[in-house]
């Protein structure tokens, strides 16, 4: 191992377990949200603050992990999908939203908000960063909300598709970001079965219809499946949302399903919280609990190409460090633990 000193650091607000929020990037500027609501833009060679907005002190977040979307550049704006049960700060009565608002990357001035009345009697959720698709000719921000999947156009925030996905006992929305493959929307909501949708890209008029529809089941889903070849690979089960150590404790099964039909091609369980996923060159990349897999991402069954224990760290809170996503990039794996960043040769060189 080597000890590498950053190139720059800025601290960008405090939040127990970690941030929960990826940052976004452009050829300029980095910008970064804590989960208290501290979002920063900053020059991305020296880190300076280049602007700065404290979102709680308009509006808090839904959910209870405080800000945990991460903010989306499309089309020259910055898309902020604060989720379903937000509401306004200082205002002690019970009325909640569904918010998402578009800042101008250069400035923070905000340029466009979408705002509904959530609905009474529907479980609200958190933590849903938006895909990007294009529905009717037009860039579109897709998130779910009020038990919806919602398309609204970047350019103005305004309504172009929408599509009510989930049962009466599902959750308004979910965490796992809705999965674009053509002309279906893989969607994994929280405490509901998973599903696929069908829409038209090129006609925002024509109503979207259940693709397909499984008894495959997630309770507290955080990661989307991963595509490859006609199939998608993640996990399913149960995450116990008693305490930290409940979760912690939680054990999930990795699965791959036909994207086209919804159907379970084979599951291996045993894969103990925190979990995360990712998919470079036909192989799944698999954390779990302290551990990182290499799984071959093919239909054909369950085959493990090696195992390594990465981290040992017997915190509760500080174990699910490990639902961060790992990230691949020029034949490198980069994973960050309770207190370090890792990077591995994964390039076979």
């Amino acid at each position: 191992t080597y000890d590498i000193g950053p190139y720059w650091k800025r601290n960008i607000g405090w939040a127990p377990g970690g941030f929960r929020s990826t940052p976004a990037v452009d050829d300029r500027h980095v910008y970064a949200l804590g989960a208290i609501g501290h979002l920063h833009c900053l020059d991305r060679k020296t880190g300076k603050v280049v602007w700065m907005k404290i979102l709680w002190e308009e509006w808090f977040p839904s959910g209870e992990k405080g800000y945990s979307c991460s903010p989306v550049l499309a089309d020259g704006k910055l898309i902020l999908y604060y989720g379903d049960g937000c509401h306004r700060t200082g205002n002690d009565k019970k009325e909640f939203f569904v918010l998402c608002r578009a800042l101008d990357p250069a400035t923070g001035d905000l340029l466009w908000t979408f705002l509904e009345p959530h609905r009474e009697g529907i479980s609200m959720g958190e933590g849903q960063s938006p895909a990007i698709t294009t529905i009717g000719g037009r860039r579109c921000a897709l998130f779910m909300g009020n038990r919806c999947l919602i398309a609204l156009s970047i350019a103005d925030g305004s309504v172009v598709w929408r599509f009510e996905c989930t049962s009466q006992h599902g959750r308004g929305m979910t965490i796992p970001t809705p999965l674009v493959l053509d002309r279906m929307i893989v969607n994994l909501p929280d405490a509901d079965s998973l599903h696929a949708v069908s829409f038209d890209p090129a006609k925002a008029e024509a109503p979207g219809a259940f693709a397909w529809r499984s008894t495959l089941y997630w309770h507290c889903a955080i990661h989307q499946f991963r595509p490859r070849g006609g199939y998608l690979y993640g996990f399913l089960g149960e995450i116990q949302g008693a305490s930290a150590d409940h979760a912690s404790k939680s054990v999930v099964k990795l699965v791959c399903i036909d994207a086209a039909t919804g159907k379970e091609k084979w599951s291996e369980p045993g894969f103990r919280n925190g979990v995360a996923i990712t998919e470079a060159d036909g192989l799944l990349f698999v954390r779990s609990y302290q551990t990182l897999r290499l799984v071959e991402a093919t239909p054909e069954g369950y085959r493990k190409r090696g195992e390594i224990k990465v981290h040992d760290c017997r915190i509760p809170t500080v174990n699910l460090v490990d639902l961060v996503m790992p990230v691949v990039s020029g034949g490198r794996l980069y994973l960050r633990t309770h207190d370090e960043l890792i990077c591995f040769n994964v390039s076979g060189k």
